[in-house]
C-alpha cells in the first residue's frame, strides 16, 4: 500500500510542480481552471443530465409559485413543499459526482496546502520534532543528528513509551532549508526543515505506510523503524482577491463560479 500511496501521491506532484514557477494567485487560478474542468466532465459523465435539469426546473418553479400567490398561504405552503422535495432529488442526483471528486480533490489539498496554507519556519525559532517508532523498537537508542550548524538539538530526546515516539526539541538559527538525520534500528533517515522564506512549499510531515497518501509535504517515506516525522509549521498570512479568506475557499469558489459559466458550453447540467 506504501507503493501505491508513493505514485499516487508523486503523479499528483508531478502536476503541481510546475506551477511553483508562477505568482501564487496565478498558480491557484490555474488549479481552479483545471478543477472546474474536472468538475464539468465529472459531472457530465456520472450523473443524471436530465432529472438534474427537471429538478433545477422545479425549484425555479416552485420559487416563482411562491411569489405569485404570496396571499394564498396555502398554496405557498405547497410551493415550498415541493421545493424541499426537489432540493432532495437534486443533491442525491449530484451525490455520485461529489463521490468521485472527493479523493482527486483532497490529494489536491494535501499538496496545496504545503504551498499556500502553511508557511516556513521563522528563524530563529525552537521547535519540537516528534518521531514515531514501530512496535517494540527501543525509544532510547534513537539519536537526532543535524547536518551543520544551522539546527542544533538543544535537550536530552524524550521517549515517550507510551505514544511509541521520541520528541526532539530543535532550535532553528538561522533561515534556510536544513536536514536533521534520525539514526534508529541502524537506519538512518532524514527529515527537511523548511525556514526559507521564499522555499516554494514546506515539509512538515514524513509518513510510512498508506498514511503516506495524506502526509503533508513532498518527502518519500520514511525507512527502518521510523515510521512517521512530524514538525510544527505556522499558518500563512492569507489575502486573496483583497479579503483576508483562506486559500481553499479562492480555490473551490473560483472553480465554482467557472464550472457554472462553463456549463453550457459544454452541456453539463449543474
Amino acid at each position: 500500500m506504501q507503493q501505491v500511496a508513493r505514485i499516487v501521491r508523486t503523479a499528483v506532484e508531478w502536476i503541481v510542480r510546475p506551477l511553483d514557477a508562477l505568482p501564487p494567485w496565478l498558480s491557484l487560478t490555474v488549479i481552479a481552471v483545471l478543477t472546474a474542468l474536472l468538475m464539468l466532465v465529472v459531472v457530465k459523465r456520472t450523473s443524471p443530465q436530465r432529472l438534474i435539469q427537471r429538478a433545477r426546473d422545479r425549484m425555479a418553479a416552485s420559487i416563482y409559485e411562491m411569489r405569485l400567490f404570496l396571499d394564498a398561504p396555502g398554496r405557498v405552503l405547497r410551493a415550498q413543499g415541493r421545493l424541499i422535495v426537489w432540493m432532495g432529488v437534486y443533491l442525491l442526483t449530484l451525490l455520485p459526482s461529489l463521490v468521485v471528486l472527493g479523493p482527486p480533490l483532497g490529494l489536491a489539498y494535501l499538496h496545496l496546502e504545503t504551498r499556500h496554507g502553511l508557511a516556513p519556519i521563522e528563524a530563529p525559532a525552537t521547535i519540537v520534532m516528534r518521531v514515531g517508532l514501530a512496535e517494540g523498537h527501543d525509544g532510547d537508542a534513537v539519536e537526532v543528528v543535524p547536518a551543520g550548524d544551522g539546527v542544533a538539538v538543544t535537550a536530552p530526546l524524550v521517549y515517550a513509551a507510551d505514544e511509541q515516539a521520541v520528541y526532539a526539541r530543535l532550535r532553528v538559527a538561522r533561515p534556510g532549508v536544513h536536514t536533521v538525520t534520525v539514526r534508529a534500528g541502524g537506519a538512518e533517515v532524514t527529515k527537511q526543515i523548511v525556514a526559507d522564506p521564499d522555499a516554494a512549499q514546506v515539509a512538515p510531515d514524513r509518513q510510512g505506510g498508506i498514511a503516506h497518501l495524506w502526509q503533508y509535504g513532498p518527502e518519500a517515506p520514511p525507512g527502518g523503524p521510523v515510521t512517521s516525522i512530524s514538525l510544527p509549521h505556522p499558518a500563512r498570512d492569507q489575502s486573496w482577491l483583497g479579503l483576508p479568506i483562506p486559500w481553499w475557499l479562492y480555490w473551490i469558489g473560483a472553480a465554482t463560479v467557472l464550472a457554472l459559466l462553463l456549463r453550457r458550453r459544454f452541456d453539463v447540467a449543474f
